[in-house]
This record gives C-alpha cells, sequence and structure tokens, in this order.
C-alpha cells in the first residue's frame, strides 16, 4: 500500500491511501519506506486476487482492511477474509483477469495441432525395424464439451505420416495417416493452466514400401492406437503439449506396432 501513515502503535497502523483507511496489524508488515516515488496505479482500487490456506481463490477489489479481516468486492458484493487465512495478494491489471478467465473456462473451441516427434517400430514381424522416425501430425478438434468433475471430451479428425529406415532390414517405410477418427478426454487440474488428456483414435492406415528391389508394395489397413499426455495453456490462444502414442496397424502378415512420443504447439479459435 502507497499512503500517508496516520497512527502507528505496537497494535495497530493506521494508512490512508486516496480511497481509504486502512487499519494494518504491525506483526504483518515486512517493510516500511519513507519518502517513495508513488506509483500512480497505488492510490486506486485496483483488481486483486486473493488466495486463502484452503486454496480458494476471489476476486475483487479490496474495499477496507483492519488488523483481523480484509473486505473483498466483486459482482456478489462484499466478502470478509480473514486475514490469518490469506495465503497471497496479487495485483491483476483487466486484460491479465481477463486472459485467466478465458484460459480457465477453457470455452468451447476449435483446436488445430501441429505435432511431431520419434517413432518406433516393435513387436509384431518387424520387431527389427527399430530405427527412430519423424512423423507428423494434424489434427483439428471442436467442441470441448464440459463434464462432470472437471473432465472434458473433444471428438476430432488427426492425419499425417511416418518415414523410417530400418538398420538390419533394407527397407524404406512410410505411413500415411489419410484420416484418423479421435476421441479426447481431459482433465482440467483446478485453478492452473494444466490439463492431462488422453485419447483414442481409429482409422485407415496407407502404407508404402520400398526395398532394394524395384518391388513396391502399397497396401490400406487398419490402424487404431492411444496417446497420453499434458498440456500447458499459455494463453487463450495457445497451447502446448507432450505427449506418448502408441498405433497399431493390422497389415496383412501380422500387427505391426509403433510406440513414440511427440511435442505440440495448438491454436485455439
Amino acid at each position: 500500500m502507497v499512503g500517508k501513515i496516520l497512527e502507528m502503535s505496537p497494535t495497530r497502523v493506521v494508512i490512508k491511501t486516496a480511497s481509504a483507511e486502512f487499519v494494518v496489524d504491525p506483526a504483518k508488515i515486512e517493510k516500511v519506506e519513507r519518502n517513495v516515488n508513488i506509483d500512480p496505479y497505488a492510490d486506486k482500487q485496483r483488481f486483486v486476487e486473493i488466495r486463502t490456506k484452503d486454496r480458494s481463490r476471489f476476486r475483487g477489489t479490496i474495499k477496507r482492511a483492519d488488523a483481523t479481516t480484509t473486505f473483498l468486492q466483486n459482482s456478489s458484493g462484499e466478502i470478509p477474509i480473514r486475514n490469518s487465512d490469506i495465503d497471497g495478494i496479487e495485483y491483476l491489471d483487466s486484460d491479465k483477469a481477463r486472459q485467466a478467465d478465458r484460459v480457465a473456462a477453457r470455452p468451447p473451441t476449435w483446436e488445430l495441432s501441429l505435432k511431431g516427434g520419434s517413432m518406433f517400430y516393435e513387436l509384431g514381424t518387424y520387431n527389427n525395424l527399430l530405427s527412430p522416425g519423424y512423423f507428423g501430425l494434424l489434427q483439428i478438434q471442436y467442441p470441448h464439451f464440459s463434464l462432470p468433475f472437471g473432465l472434458r471430451i473433444a471428438p476430432g479428425l488427426q492425419a499425417g505420416y511416418i518415414r523410417n529406415s530400418g538398420k538390419s532390414v533394407s527397407t524404406t517405410k512410410i505411413d500415411l495417416f489419410p484420416g484418423f477418427a479421435t476421441v479426447d478426454i481431459s482433465y482440467q487440474i483446478a485453478d492452473t493452466r494444466f490439463d492431462v488428456f488422453a485419447q483414442g483414435l481409429i482409422g485407415v492406415n496407407l502404407t508404402r514400401v520400398v526395398a532394394t528391389s524395384p518391388a513396391e508394395r502399397l497396401s490400406l489397413d487398419f490402424a487404431y492406437g492411444a496417446e497420453l499426455g499434458g498440456k500447458f495453456h499459455i494463453s487463450p490462444l495457445l497451447n502446448v503439449s507432450l505427449a506418448g502414442i502408441w498405433l497399431a496397424v493390422s497389415e496383412s502378415g501380422a500387427t505391426l506396432n509403433h510406440v513414440g512420443a511427440y511435442a505440440s504447439i495448438g491454436l485455439m479459435f
């Protein structure tokens, strides 16, 4: 607080700002600076977020305070909060507060994600084809339906490719994902920008294998898989995520399993 000290005693300190007089418990004071350059915003009723020790959060403007209680004013009225219950107070400008609200709401909207990472072949007929490959995935989701207990569900579509050259097999293998339907279930961690998610996918896989001979095989195979990871919302428009992925392709001879990990960036619009 910035203002004029009207009274100072072992039991209370009274400071007058441009908007009101505040009574403060001296035991709560960390430092007093005199003859400071006044912040033009400090003597206004600024928007704050009060965090309490039980992890509750309250937003509004501080109406008044005394040695035991802080009174917060918001759209629902005046809220008394015991000073001993307060864990922290953060000043928020209006733009930051609105952005935090939009992130917390995770409103139903379109999401376009671009993914990239490493993939390995494992198990099945090609269990010796273990060299890392690169894969790119493009996914679009809409909308994100809210469910009870902080859960959300979003249907979507995904497409991409894998290119992999085997270490012990002289084969270049290219897998194309012309179409996958996805279902994403996420859990929003309360009062944070983090989500954890699990996603199932099912569709078709176009496989093109080029061997050392001129022969080339092209097949359209049934495929399915799952992803598990976490997502961080940088802003209402942008997020990043890390996840592991498993994909099974049912080819004519055997089911070829892929495992890997990716990072992605998502755009909400």
